[in-house]
């Protein structure tokens, strides 16, 4: 869904709460802190050109935003006003910033990649490219990596780019061996 008004986003986001089983003062609050997740750039400005501003919000952000206020009814219910509705908002409100934040933030990387970071994973101590063959064709029988390719595939993950835009290196090298890195 595509809006032009910061409203219409959070009323959309609030009817779709509501659905969820939250209490009405709880879902207007809740979609005014998370209207600014959805906001868009519309494209560079140039002189004293306007900007004007819009918002998207994908079907997938609508399901995640469903699974969270579903599971969270119960506890939202008990919040049916004063301080304890604050925090339920700010609660409900940190959760789904988090867990939007999550799902925004992975990497897609090739089911090789996948395998190899398994393989740096099973030995801490790093492993040489000889040694990630090996284990390759013990580990995953029918996929027959060259040592070329795997080489390819660890240049690779140095430099992955996040879905948020971030490059982040997935794999270190030091003294001839492989590691994985903050995975």
């Amino acid at each position: 869904m595509d809006f032009d008004k910061r409203q219409k986003v959070v009323s959309t986001l609030a009817q779709r709460m509501a659905l969820g089983g939250l209490p009405e003062p709880m879902t207007v609050e809740v979609a005014e802190q998370l209207s600014s997740l959805f906001e868009k750039p519309t494209g560079p400005r140039r002189g004293f050109e306007l900007a004007f501003k819009r918002w998207a919000i994908r079907d997938d952000d609508l399901k995640m935003i469903d699974l969270v206020c579903s599971s969270l009814t119960i506890g939202a219910a008990a919040a049916t006003g004063g301080p304890l509705l604050a925090v339920g908002a700010a609660a409900l409100t940190a959760l789904i910033k988090l867990t939007y934040s999550c799902l925004k933030k992975g990497a897609k990387i090739t089911p090789t990649q996948q395998r190899l970071l398994l393989g740096l994973k099973a030995d801490g101590r790093g492993r040489t490219i000889a040694d990630l063959a090996g284990w390759m064709h013990e580990a995953y029988p029918g996929d027959r990596c060259s040592r070329a390719v795997i080489e390819t595939e660890l240049a690779a993950l140095q430099s992955i780019a996040l879905a948020d835009g971030t490059v982040v290196a997935l794999v270190s090298k030091s003294a001839g061996l492989w590691h994985a890195a903050g995975v």
